[in-house]
């Protein structure tokens, strides 16, 4: 949709840019998925380490957002809750 924008970097056309982040989101799927297991360690601890950690850290982000929703004046907040562009 933006292709006519003016840009400093173009990686080839446009299929070439597509092909090139595809392969790069499934290395990374491939790496993530094979690093969530590693292997010799008990399933059990690995799955109650990665969710206990992501847990934590959405609580602390929410708690965190909340605070500052908290501290925004009434215009603030509805300034906040408009959408930055309109893209269709």
């Amino acid at each position: 949709k933006l292709d006519h924008l003016p840009r400093d970097f173009r990686m080839g056309s446009r299929r070439t840019g597509i092909i090139v982040v595809s392969m790069l989101i499934a290395i990374f799927a491939v790496g993530f998925v094979a690093s969530t297991f590693p292997t010799g360690a008990n399933i059990l601890t690995i799955i109650f380490y990665n969710v206990g950690c992501i847990v934590i850290f959405l609580g602390f982000a929410w708690w965190k957002y909340s605070k500052y929703i908290k501290g925004l004046t009434a215009e603030e907040r509805h300034i906040e809750a408009t959408p930055a562009s309109n893209v269709d």
